[in-house]
């Protein structure tokens, strides 16, 4: 749980995992599961690059902000999908605020 800062309304509120290994993920923001564009279709699961298990630098940015109440507490959970032995984030995760761009790629795009 967490608390949104209500001078994130109007913004791009994206969860920034600063280190993820994962196959797949799932994103759930008060209960409401995040929604992942693939490009032919969409899924409530993202999926890695194959490359994912094979080191350990990777960052992604999903943005949710449909889903976020600004200025009240929100629940955030995330399911990471194991590769082969490693899986997880070794970081902390942040919820970042930023002005929204109008030709911008969202994250979950890439």
């Amino acid at each position: 749980e967490t608390d949104v800062p209500a001078h994130f309304a109007g913004k791009k509120v994206s969860l920034w995992f600063p280190s993820i290994i994962a196959r797949a993920l799932q994103i759930w923001v008060n209960g409401r599961p995040v929604e992942f564009d693939h490009g032919t279709y969409t899924d409530t699961i993202w999926r890695g690059p194959t490359y994912f298990w094979m080191d350990y630098n990777h960052e992604e940015e999903f943005d949710v902000t449909p889903l976020v109440r600004p200025g009240e507490r929100n629940t955030i959970a995330f399911r990471v999908f194991k590769s082969y032995d490693f899986a997880g984030t070794y970081r902390r995760v942040f919820l970042l605020a930023n002005e929204p761009q109008a030709d911008a790629e969202s994250p979950s795009d890439r």
